[in-house]
């Protein structure tokens, strides 16, 4: 996976609307899951049409071995949930401390430390 390359197209879909289940721009926004299939998909590194829930992204990346980490850097894909069978939510770091996601309003960059906050 290319970093650079994913963190550049990740910060194109800033301000795109979040929609609850919405899988497209054309759809009327983007919930959390189908912004990072987007990434993925833009990428290359989702070579299937899918409609992935965040626990389906989680489940495929670890089995690309591109797990989750303690110290997610650039590109690295951040999940959430009560423990790694009940993930609700996913993002990605777009740099050691910052993230973009999908959720609550529309899509936007936080700090990784409001994020882990807002799951407790």
């Amino acid at each position: 996976m290319n970093r650079d390359l994913i963190v550049q197209i990740a910060l194109q879909f800033l301000n795109i609307p979040y929609k609850f289940g919405g899988n497209s721009v054309l759809d009327g926004g983007l919930d959390c899951s189908a912004l990072c299939c987007e990434l993925l998909k833009a990428t290359g590194d989702l070579h299937f049409k899918c409609d992935l829930t965040a626990q389906g992204i989680y489940n495929y990346l670890s089995y690309r071995n591109w797990g989750p980490t303690e110290n997610p850097q650039k590109g690295d894909f951040c999940f959430y949930g009560q423990d790694l069978k009940k993930i609700r939510h996913c993002s990605m770091a777009i740099s050691e401390d910052l993230m973009i996601e999908s959720g609550g309003g529309n899509s936007k960059t936080t700090t990784l430390e409001a994020a882990r906050k807002r799951q407790d």
